[in-house]
C-alpha cells in the first residue's frame, strides 16, 4: 500500500498546483526532447526484453527481423533496418502518447 499512497500523493500535489496555476498547469507545453528520450529508452527496454526471452529459449520471434524482412529479403541488412524501423516506431508510438495526454488534459 504504500507505493500506491506514494503515488496518490504525487496526484494530490500535482493537481493542486495545477489549480493554483503553477508550474504543472493544465496543457503545459511538450518538450519535444523528453519525448523523443522517453520513447528511445521505451523502445531500447522492449527491444532487449524480446531479445532477452528469445535467447532464453522463451520465444523465437524477433520483431526488429520481422519488421527488416519486410524491407529487405537480405538476412544482415533485413536485422539492422529492423532494429532501426523499431525505433522509428517506438518514438511515432510515443509522439501518439504525447497528443493523447495533451488531448485528455493530463500532460505535464
Amino acid at each position: 500500500m504504500g507505493l500506491l499512497d506514494a503515488a496518490l500523493s504525487i496526484g494530490r500535489r500535482a493537481r493542486a498546483e495545477a489549480e493554483a496555476g503553477g508550474a504543472r498547469r493544465r496543457g503545459a507545453g511538450v518538450n519535444p526532447w523528453s519525448w523523443l528520450a522517453a520513447g528511445f529508452a521505451g523502445t531500447v527496454v522492449l527491444t532487449l526484453v524480446l531479445a532477452g526471452t528469445q535467447a532464453a529459449g522463451v520465444t523465437r520471434m524477433s520483431n526488429p527481423y520481422l519488421l527488416g524482412t519486410m524491407i529487405v529479403p537480405d538476412r544482415d541488412r533485413a536485422r539492422v533496418l529492423g532494429i532501426v524501423f523499431h525505433l522509428v516506431n517506438g518514438w511515432i508510438f510515443s509522439l501518439a502518447h504525447v497528443g493523447l495526454f495533451r488531448a485528455v488534459g493530463r500532460f505535464g
